[in-house]
């Protein structure tokens, strides 16, 4: 949905990127209202 990678996403969680959800051990999902709102507060913002 994006075109970020792994270490891409954690260095955004720092500045506003949405936290991911646990799902089990090792295994780590978004929740895609809540990165569909952090991209359109980025369009919004251009």
């Amino acid at each position: 949905m994006i075109g970020l990678g792994r270490s891409s996403i954690y260095r955004k969680m720092e500045t506003g990127f949405p936290h991911p959800v646990a799902l089990g051990p090792g295994s780590v999902r978004w929740r895609y209202a809540d990165v569909k709102s952090w991209a359109d507060g980025l369009q919004s913002a251009a």
